[in-house]
Parts: structure tokens; sequence; C-alpha cells
């Protein structure tokens, strides 16, 4: 480490106020990208320096939930005047003191600006009251006069030297910068504990904002009659990507799902009606095809087309169904249109020689669309494989998003179901991770009015 004299200011990256991207995993499944600030110049960022001191720095907030965490990073307090430099740690972090200590070292030894003795004598601070009273003692009045040291945080006797949770605590830090692996293990931790919880007590647990999602899951999984209702009611309240995580699992249910998922239909968010729709089709319930063929008709937005894909899980034996409404859509081209594309699914997934027959038919107008349906049966098994396949097609749309992330949860509870054994809390993770793609552009664009 290079020497200096003690009156040269410490111009290493740490002296300098910066800031960097990292991905935080919020308590409702969402990893968002954040900016936190990794280092303060409080001489030349004096509001940002006061905002560390007072606690407020690194405030984020989820897009998806708008639950308010803040990211707990090491920060380093860099005072120019008086010559001090501060590690401050976040008091969940003070069973990790030597490690950022070390940390800090390093990177100061491998940065190539000369460091001052003052800044290799850094302080260690917890939190921003410990950061004041480390600023008092170098009279700095801007920290208050309070000299007292920081009462320590109280030890877990179960880690040593880690802080004990506090149901404060717990509120602040619910949320984690985290790795795809940190994500993972967390995640397993959380699903054990539900695994281990009775039915009454998840049912609770879905009014609560933070658990409704992984209790829900918890629940499809033991298939237990008197759930069902409570887990669809739950979907209500949830975000789109808790939404896309659960509606797969509710398949578990079987037939008991069925009147839940048809109310489902009626919902004012699009992507409930989307994620009821394609539940519908998976259990290919005959009483799910009726009011299937009636939303393919009515729904007001794009969702249509998705709703169109679920009527083609039914092959053959929705022709019928479907052209039953043929005559309410003479006069309508787009109606027509969407009937198309619905037997066009229909051929695609196993369907195709009832559509031929139609085609053959001697009503025009129905064997027109049967037709144009086995035109078009080859682009509608080209967007079946976009939903369902591995590679994430180039202009990816929000309602096919949802289907992809639909599938490939469906492909995941089938994999367990084949196996027998249920679901276990590993096989229920799902990599939060990857979810940030499909997560930026879910947006709540599809919402009816009124």
């Amino acid at each position: 480490m290079p020497g200096s004299s003690n009156d040269q200011v410490y111009s290493g990256i740490h002296g300098r106020t910066r800031s960097e991207l990292v991905h935080f995993s919020c308590s409702c499944g969402l990893v968002y990208p954040a900016e936190v600030i990794r280092a303060v110049n409080v001489t030349r960022d004096p509001l940002m320096g006061a905002r560390l001191r007072e606690g407020s720095l690194n405030r984020v907030q989820c897009p998806s939930c708008q639950a308010v965490a803040w990211a707990e990073v090491p920060v380093t307090y860099h005072d120019e005047v008086r010559r001090v430099l501060v590690l401050v740690l976040p008091v969940s972090l003070r069973h990790r003191e030597l490690q950022e200590r070390a940390e800090l070292y390093l990177e100061m030894a491998r940065d190539r600006a000369a460091v001052p003795e003052y800044a290799k004598c850094f302080h260690v601070a917890l939190g921003g009251e410990g950061l004041s009273a480390v600023l008092a003692s170098h009279g700095d009045p801007s920290a208050g006069h309070d000299t007292t040291a920081v009462t320590p945080a109280p030890v877990s006797n179960d880690i040593p030297g880690a802080p004990c949770a506090t149901p404060q605590d717990d509120r602040i830090v619910s949320g984690e910068i985290v790795t795809g692996m940190d994500v993972r293990e967390a995640s397993v931790r959380r699903r054990r504990d539900l695994v281990q919880a009775p039915t009454s007590g998840l049912i609770a647990l879905l009014d609560d904002k933070d658990a409704r999602r992984d209790s829900a899951i918890e629940l499809c999984r033991r298939k237990e009659a008197h759930a069902v209702g409570p887990v669809l009611g739950a979907l209500r309240r949830m975000t789109r990507g808790e939404a896309v995580r659960v509606l797969p699992m509710v398949v578990h249910f079987g037939d008991r799902a069925v009147p839940h998922l048809i109310d489902g239909l009626r919902s004012k968010k699009g992507f409930l009606r989307q994620g009821c729709a394609l539940a519908l089709g998976v259990l290919k319930s005959a009483d799910g095809l009726e009011p299937l063929c009636d939303l393919l008709l009515v729904e007001p937005t794009d969702v249509w087309r998705e709703v169109a894909r679920a009527v083609g899980e039914f092959g053959g034996r929705a022709v019928m169904t479907i052209m039953a409404r043929i005559k309410d859509t003479h006069d309508n081209e787009a109606g027509i249109g969407r009937i198309t594309w619905a037997l066009a699914h229909v051929a695609a997934r196993g369907g195709r020689v009832p559509v031929e027959t139609l085609a053959q038919g001697r009503e025009p107008v129905a064997a027109a669309a049967a037709r144009k349906a086995l035109e078009l049966s080859a682009a509608a098994k080209d967007s079946d494989a976009e939903v369902r396949g591995p590679i994430t097609p180039r202009d990816q749309t929000v309602n096919r998003a949802f289907s992809r992330r639909f599938f490939e949860m469906m492909g995941r509870t089938a994999r367990s179901v084949g196996r027998g054994d249920g679901d276990t809390a590993e096989e229920l993770v799902l990599d939060d991770a990857l979810v940030l793609e499909d997560e930026e552009l879910l947006e709540d664009k599809d919402l009816i009015p009124g």
C-alpha cells in the first residue's frame, strides 16, 4: 500500500461517492434491479452523508407490490476536511465485520490511488447511530454531541456473533440483495417452513402479502378440497408475478378448481382471465369449455389470443362448441377471426380431422372459417412452440411472456406429478433471477375499467 503524508486526501474508489446496480429480492417474489450507494464523500455530497447518518440511504421500492425496504450493504463514509474514513455496516452484517474490513483493505490495496494514514486506519460503525458516534468523537457538529458507543446488537444463541432478528428487523430486512444461489437457498428455507405448517395456518397466511404466494403453492400441493376456495380467492389479490406461479399449481385440485377458475374468467384483471383460461385448458373439463368459448368472443383485450390457445387444448371435441357460436358472428369479422384462430389451435393440438370435416360442410361461413384455420394451423403450432419451448421469442409480448411462464411452471408441476411424490420444497423453487426479464414486461395495461 503506497505511503502518504498526513495531510494528503484519499482519492481512491472508496473516497468518492459512487453507486452500483444490484438485484434486490422482494418478499413478493420479484427480483428487480436497484441502484444503491456504496461510498459517500460527505465533503462533496453533504445531503447524501446526512441520509447515511439518519439511516435513510439506500431505500428501494418494489415495482410490483410497491413494498419499501432498505438495501443493507456496507457503505464507506469519507470526510475530506476532517480526514475521516468510516466503513458503515448494517447491523444485520455485524457478524461480518472482520470479512468486510479485510475486503476493504484488499480493494484499497488493488486501487492505484495513494492511501493516507487516516484511510489506512479507517473506523467501523454499525448503522447510522454508530456512524454519528464516530463522527462526534472527531468533533463533527452535524453528528450531535452523543459520544457514547452504540449498544451492541443482541447476539443470537444459534449463530455466534449474529444479531437476533426482532419484528422490526424482519420488516426492514425482508428483502435481500441476492445472487442466484442466495435466492434459491432463501426460497428453499421459506418453503420448508411452510411444508411443516398446518393447513389452517397456511390458509390464514393467504392474507399476508409477503407469504400468500408460497402458502398458496403449498396448499395446491396438498390438494385438500376445503383449500381450493381460499386459494382462488387469494389469487384475486395477487400481483401478476405471483399469479403466474400459483395458477399452474391450481391444476392439482383437479375438477374441484373448475368452478372457481370459471368465475376467474370474469375478473377485471386481464392476467387473471388469461391464467384461469390456460388452467381450464390444461384441466380439459367439459364444464370449462362453454365459458372459454364465450370469453373468446367477448374478451376486450389481446388476451383473447391466449383464450384461443386454451380452447385448442381440448382438441377435436371443442369444434362443435366453437361452431355453435358462428351464428352470433356472421356479421362480425373480428368474431369470425377469433373463431378461426381457435380452430387453428384445435387443428395444431390433435384435432385436425374434425376441422377438415367442418371445412367440407355445407354451412358456408363455418366451412370458410375451418379452411382458413387449416391454413393457419402451422402458425398456431409455431405460436405454441414459442410459449412452451426453451427459447424466448425475439418479439416478446406481455401476454406471451405470461403464458411462457405459466407453461414453464406447468412443466415443473408435471415432472413432479409424474414421479408420484408431489413437489418438494426445492422442486417448488422458481429461480427468481430468471423471472426478472418477464416481470419487466408485465404491467397491468389490460385492466378493465369500472
